[in-house]
């Protein structure tokens, strides 16, 4: 073959992998693109269930402000009406309450029931039914409490009525306890709210197997859908879920009459005992952000496939422009042959730089993985204070925000901000270091060091194992440096995990003192290294990984910095576990 057909081979076979790297960096900017994008439509969903909750609490606190003064309203100023419960008139109690209960209907249509109680846990009067009578209610949630402690409760419960939220309160004349009255309110008055706050549609379920065990399953059943009975609803979606759909799942998402929507599904609604009863649904149109989120996605391909045109053109152009220059040079070198000494010796003195240059490249290479490093790590607090920040503002709009709470969201985002500076401190150290001496201790070297890489190591599911048997000691040596072996060694253990797809993937790091030596030791749990080339691993070039992977020189290199920077020794040993490097530097 000649000089001119092999250099065609490397120029297209150069080629081809610097479009697949392009390919490749692009493909990964569409995926980050796509993650922003879903990122954003679940922040909306998120605040929107933040706000529900919020909201949902506060009706829920208005609400038993309101009927706890109506109740009390009730005890403290119609002294007509607890003279004739007192007296056990049932006929003069129906004809004062009757118009009373009529008002509070009138002012809320969800209202529904005033019953009073005796003592013994049975009905004296009902106002929605004048004529039941003398049966026993001591299932009744809250009779028997208020019975028995004397003093007033509320919460939801599961009745004949329905679901509804329900106030009992006890009932004294001239100082003698002689019963008990209890409001109740329709839990419809949940859905009426959320269709005025959010103009969509909601539901109310219950988890059909508890409902079961209550006496009113068969007149409560409205619907069913999945293993959940459907109590109330102010709209027909909920009737459009499918069966086997598992509506409680996290972050559902359902396409329904060609619209798209997100159920919000973690608003739980409790009885007087804490216990759950029930869950309110919230169906949230976000059919606007997908096909919005979908435009975006086509026109960042559109122009990135442009861009990706217009590379590969200049790429072609450039190279076959480099392919003639190469040509020219290679005529040139003919004509130089007889002059081989001096070619050599000015092409080992190439190699030499080449060489030094392959050092910077190893260090760039590093800071680049560790930008990314960083920029991974910032993402977390960066979230944390942007939701606490949207927190802050938000509660403080709904007035729900006191002093305590604010103290502790500012403290929390202060915390966060500081961790970041700690991040920036770590790296900058890392990349401003010289080559001058200084006194450090090892295990905070090792920890800074950490810092920088630990998203990393998170990502890909690695485990630090540290065993610090002496944590304060301390010695005179290069600490960049000694960050730069550690990161060589660090980053080979990941890699050859990652590689031989090691399920529980562990790195160890270990400190101990060896007389007048310290020994850090670096192990992984990837089966170690073969025998036949295990004495091969610091040699220059040396290298198992594919040529796109690996250099070769990042092992040679942290083997020739611990030696004539550092002045110590850097080994490595097969372990049942896998390889195991010890680095042993000198005391202070």
């Amino acid at each position: 073959m000649s000089s001119y057909s092999k250099l065609v081979k490397i120029k297209n076979t150069t080629l081809l992998f610097i479009i697949v790297v392009i390919l490749s960096f692009s493909a990964t900017i569409l995926y980050f693109g796509i993650q922003d994008k879903k990122e954003h439509i679940d922040e909306k969903i998120a605040l929107k269930k933040t706000q529900l909750e919020l909201l949902f609490t506060k009706q829920v606190v208005n609400l038993q402000k309101i009927y706890d003064k109506k109740i009390e309203n009730l005890i403290n100023n119609e002294p007509n009406i607890i003279d004739a419960f007192a007296s056990r008139d049932r006929a003069r109690l129906d004809k004062l309450v009757e118009p009373y209960f009529e008002t509070l209907m009138k002012d809320n249509p969800n209202f529904e029931l005033i019953c009073f109680g005796l003592p013994d846990s049975t009905a004296f009067y009902r106002a929605h039914m004048p004529r039941k009578f003398g049966d026993d209610i001591s299932k009744v949630q809250g009779v028997s409490k208020v019975n028995s402690t004397k003093k007033d409760v509320s919460g939801f419960m599961v009745a004949k009525l329905g679901l509804y939220y329900r106030l009992t309160y006890p009932v004294y004349k001239d100082g003698k306890y002689i019963g008990l009255v209890a409001f109740g309110v329709s839990l419809n008055y949940v859905n009426d709210f959320i269709q005025e706050k959010f103009s969509t549609q909601s539901a109310i379920i219950v988890n059909t197997k508890e409902l079961k065990k209550s006496k009113w399953y068969e007149m409560l059943e409205e619907g069913s859908v999945g293993r959940y009975t459907v109590i109330s609803t102010n709209g027909e979606l909920i009737e459009h879920i499918p069966s086997s759909v598992e509506i409680d799942s996290k972050n559902l998402r359902l396409n329904i009459n060609n619209k798209d929507y997100s159920i919000i599904n973690d608003i739980k609604i409790y009885n007087i005992f804490d216990k759950e009863v029930a869950t309110v649904i919230l169906f949230q149109d976000i059919t606007k952000e997908l096909k919005g989120y979908d435009i975006y996605l086509y026109s960042f391909s559109v122009v990135l496939f442009l861009i990706i045109i217009i590379l590969i053109y200049v790429l072609i152009k450039t190279f076959n422009k480099f392919l003639s220059t190469i040509i020219v040079i290679n005529d040139d070198l003919k004509e130089l042959n007889s002059h081989l000494e001096d070619r050599v010796k000015e092409e080992v003195n190439k190699n030499r730089e080449k060489e030094k240059q392959l050092y910077e490249q190893s260090k760039r290479a590093q800071l680049a993985e560790m930008i990314g490093n960083i920029a991974h790590q910032w993402r977390q607090p960066l979230s944390v204070i942007s939701s606490t920040a949207s927190s802050v503002q938000l509660q403080r709009e709904l007035g729900l925000l006191n002093d305590n709470e604010f103290d502790k969201m500012m403290d929390n985002i202060v915390n966060t901000t500081q961790y970041l500076s700690k991040v920036i401190d770590d790296f900058r150290n890392f990349i401003e270091h010289t080559s001058d001496k200084s006194e450090f201790i090892v295990r905070e070297q090792i920890e800074s060091t950490l810092n920088m890489i630990d998203a990393t190591l998170d990502s890909n599911d690695i485990k630090i194992i540290k065993n610090f048997k002496d944590k304060n000691t301390v010695i005179n040596s290069v600490a960049g440096e000694f960050s730069q072996v550690l990161l060589n060694i660090i980053n080979n253990a990941q890699d050859i995990l990652i590689q031989r797809e090691i399920k529980d993937k562990k790195i160890f790091i270990a400190v101990s003192l060896l007389d007048d030596k310290v020994q850090i030791t670096i192990e992984d749990n990837a089966r170690g290294i073969s025998e036949d080339i295990i004495d091969k691993v610091f040699d220059p070039y040396f290298t198992t990984k594919h040529q796109s992977q690996g250099t070769g020189i990042g092992l040679y290199m942290s083997s020739d910095i611990v030696s004539n920077t550092l002045k110590g020794k850097l080994y490595v040993k097969n372990t049942q576990k896998g390889a195991k490097f010890f680095i042993e530097l000198p005391l202070v």
